[in-house]
Order: C-alpha cells, then sequence, then structure tokens
C-alpha cells in the first residue's frame, strides 16, 4: 500500500468530532448551492357570509323575493374557457344546487349566504389568497331577466376577507 493512502487511512481513524464536522461543513455547503429550494403548498378554507344585494337597474329600488345562488366554478378567461365548463354555468344545473348555497332576497333586496371559500399558499406566495373568483352568484327575479356575476374577479388575500367580514355583492337585474 502506498504511502499517501496510509497517511488518509489513518488519519480518517484519528480525526476528532471537530474535523469531522468541519469535513460535514465543507460538503453540505456546496450540495445545498446546487439543489434547488424546498417547494411546498398549503391549501384550506374559509367560511365567510357573502352579502347579495339586488336592485332594479333602471329604478334603483330593492327587488324583494329574488332568487340567489351561489355556486362553484372555474373563472372564465374569454370564449374558449367558457366553452370547456359551459355546463357549469347553465340556469337548470344551477337551479339544482342544494339549497345550502341559495336564499331569497328580503324586502330590502338582500340576501346573506354563507359560502366556504378555497384558499392556498405556496412557495412562490406564501400569503395565503382565497381564491373567491372561483365563486358565481346567479340571480333571478319574477319580470326581471337573470344574471351571473363572480363574487370577485380576482383572489384575495385572506387577511383581507377576515377584516371585511362579508363580501358584498350588488346585482342590478333589468325589467322584462
Amino acid at each position: 500500500m502506498s504511502p499517501a493512502i496510509r497517511y488518509v487511512g489513518e488519519r480518517i481513524r484519528r480525526a476528532t468530532v471537530v474535523e469531522w464536522l468541519v469535513a460535514i461543513v465543507l460538503l453540505a455547503v456546496p450540495v445545498a448551492l446546487i439543489l434547488p429550494g424546498v417547494k411546498w403548498a398549503s391549501s384550506g378554507s374559509i367560511r365567510v357570509p357573502v352579502h347579495v344585494f339586488v336592485f332594479d337597474a333602471v329604478s334603483g329600488k330593492p327587488i324583494a323575493d329574488a332568487r340567489v345562488i351561489i355556486f362553484h366554478a372555474p373563472p372564465v378567461q374569454g370564449e374558449k374557457s367558457l366553452a370547456e365548463s359551459r355546463e357549469l354555468f347553465d340556469p337548470e344545473y344551477v337551479e339544482r344546487l342544494p339549497s345550502t348555497m341559495q336564499g331569497g332576497t328580503d324586502e330590502g333586496g338582500t340576501a346573506v349566504i354563507d359560502v366556504e371559500f378555497r384558499t392556498s399558499a405556496s412557495h412562490e406566495r406564501p400569503e395565503p389568497y382565497a381564491h373567491v373568483r372561483w365563486e358565481w352568484v346567479y340571480v333571478q327575479a319574477a319580470g326581471y331577466g337573470s344574471v351571473v356575476v363572480p363574487v370577485r374577479y380576482e383572489s384575495q388575500p385572506v387577511a383581507t376577507v377576515r377584516q371585511q367580514k362579508e363580501l358584498p355583492v350588488s346585482v342590478g337585474l333589468v325589467p322584462m
């Protein structure tokens, strides 16, 4: 056996704890620089009342007894995305949804429905966001047309949604 190999073998056997720790650190630093960062994601939900105000778009007066349904569907980004999920916006489908997502307006034109919104965060955006744009409001009233609008057009930080305590949605209907 060569003297160099014998020397290394003896040094390895006699290495102290500090020498081993230094060797580990010297190996760990380049490995940490080469490996990509940790990727993570989290999800959850938040339950928030959605306060829907329905009014006559011509006179500005509240509409009583309007039917309000909140349903889950993807955001519409244009004609192509609507064509891919058209059946989710069909009134026949929407009107068959569970009664927990439905309500009627009172004399003041308001309906309040508790809705559970999905939330998420990730290594790219650590602040949790509520995906309010995935929930839609369908409103229909006798003597008026019906309308479908999103609760919001963009997702919102969970802290903002909690601070607001409710999400207001105003819907104007045109007399038929």
